[in-house]
């Protein structure tokens, strides 16, 4: 069974899932002891924001 989300452009569900997928990269960072840290910059933090 394959399931299928449609999500509008420029709503805040599109920003919230991209702050999850961001959330999902870092924390697994963490889970694999990566030596490269995932840095939140501010350009990143004022689009999830706006």
């Amino acid at each position: 069974m394959t399931v299928v989300k449609l999500v509008a452009a420029d709503t805040i569900e599109e920003r919230v899932l991209d702050l999850h997928s961001h959330k999902r990269t870092l924390a697994d960072g963490v889970l694999a002891d990566q030596a490269t840290p995932m840095t939140l910059d501010s350009a990143r933090l004022e689009a999830l924001l706006c």
